[in-house]
This record gives C-alpha cells, sequence and structure tokens, in this order.
C-alpha cells in the first residue's frame, strides 16, 4: 500500500492537511496540559518524537512529572501504554516476551512482553545490565524483536528512556558506575 503524493499544484489540499495537522497537535497539546502543568518545552518535544516515529530521551529530577506526562499522552491519544522500571535483575525475556511450553495441549505458546505496546515508558534503562539494555536497542531501532531464532514484529511508537535522575546522567557520562549503574550503550 502506497502513500498518496500531491502534486505541487495541489496547494489548497496541502495546506487543508497542513491547517487539519496543526488542529490535530493543539487538541492533543490542549488535553495534556490539563494535566501537565509548566513543561511546555518537554510536551512540545514529545510530540515531535510521536509525529516523526522517533524515540525520545526525558531526563530530569525525580517529582517533574515524566512518567505522568508519557502515561496522559497514551490516554489522550487512546494508545496502549506499558511501563517497564529497569533493575539490575531484569532480564532480556522480562521485556521482550518467551514462548511458554503448555502442558495441556504440549505446545508452545507466545507470551509477549510489554515491548509490545504502542507506547512504552522504559525507566531508568541504565540500571539494567547491557544484555536487557541491547534487546531494548534492537526493538527501538529495527521495531523488531527476536524470540528463540524467530523475529516478531513489536508496534512501538515513541520510548522514554527516563528517570535518570540528573546526577546519575552525570556519573555514567563519566564513567563511574555509581549506585548499581551500568554505563550507557556506546552512541552510534
Amino acid at each position: 500500500m502506497s502513500t498518496p503524493t500531491l502534486a505541487i499544484n495541489d496547494s489548497a489540499e496541502v495546506k487543508e492537511r497542513i491547517e487539519r495537522f496543526r488542529e490535530v497537535h493543539r487538541g492533543i497539546v490542549r488535553e495534556v496540559r490539563k494535566v501537565i502543568v509548566g513543561q511546555d518545552e518537554v510536551i512540545e518535544q514529545v510530540m515531535i518524537s510521536l509525529f516523526v516515529g522517533g524515540h525520545c530521551l526525558i531526563t530530569g529530577l525525580p517529582g517533574t512529572a515524566k512518567t505522568l506526562l508519557v502515561r496522559t499522552l497514551a490516554q489522550t491519544l487512546g494508545l496502549v501504554f506499558k511501563r517497564i522500571q529497569f533493575t539490575p535483575d531484569l532480564m532480556p525475556g522480562d521485556i521482550i516476551g518467551s514462548n511458554l511450553f503448555n502442558f495441556q495441549t504440549s505446545t508452545f505458546t507466545l507470551t509477549r512482553g510489554p515491548i509490545f505496546s504502542e507506547l512504552l515508558l522504559a525507566d531508568e534503562i541504565n540500571r539494567t545490565p547491557p544484555k536487557t539494555q541491547a534487546a531494548l536497542l534492537e526493538a527501538m531501532q529495527e521495531r523488531n524483536v527476536t524470540i528463540d531464532d524467530v523475529g516478531n514484529v513489536a508496534v512501538f511508537l515513541a520510548s522514554d528512556l527516563s528517570s535518570q535522575v540528573t546526577a546519575d546522567v552525570h556519573f555514567v557520562d563519566a564513567g563511574y558506575h555509581a549506585m548499581g549503574m551500568y554505563p550507557e550503550p556506546a552512541k552510534a
């Protein structure tokens, strides 16, 4: 299925689509601002991430409504929202899922993890082992996860690798392993 393209001489239709986009944007922001106050720049940046189908990193001090922002945005848009709290003992299968054996039917059944959502909040990713970070990064980059050597599509609009307290980010970037944190993966 291809996306229809507009000819340059269809300027009235282009203007109409642009205006409709602006209306939708304003409506979403208006609804989010009913819950989130004083975070206009962050809201705008998260909206940009959603519109371009990307991911975003929200950092800030505890209690600055990072989780509430993502949850509110998901509710406003009617998206399936999941949250993963990354901890030192979290394994890749905990986020992507696994095939579980069903003794009654003698078959394996795919149990999808929280990565199979439309809006995912990945909280404190720097506190989990590199193997688990790699599973998340594969899903983010390739929009695909591999379970038992089988690729499965993961629908996944935006990711918030948030709640890295500002001081923690400084320690991680400086190469220190403070408070049970792992260094961030190398940026490509």
